[in-house]
């Protein structure tokens, strides 16, 4: 959050600007063409996101069991 605050500031009066995060660093070309397409219809931006696909598990606190396998929908 630090970086992006600095990198904001250091945007000054640019129109838009582009925050990657880095620890998903494969991003495809067609991806971003797509997000920038749509985000020139939008004066608030965009967000590139994708539905979890993985299955998640919750456990409860303090206990090393699964409680419940979690619902993916809505989940990006």
């Amino acid at each position: 959050a630090d970086s992006v605050l600095a990198g904001l500031k250091a945007a000054g009066d640019a129109q838009w600007v582009l925050v990657h995060d880095a620890a998903r660093p494969c991003l495809h070309q067609d991806d971003l063409a797509r997000l920038l397409a749509l985000s020139e219809t939008s004066r608030t931006g965009g967000i590139l996101a994708a539905p979890v696909r993985d299955t998640m598990k919750r456990a409860e606190p303090g206990k090393n069991a699964i409680a419940h396998t979690v619902d993916r929908n809505g989940l990006w």
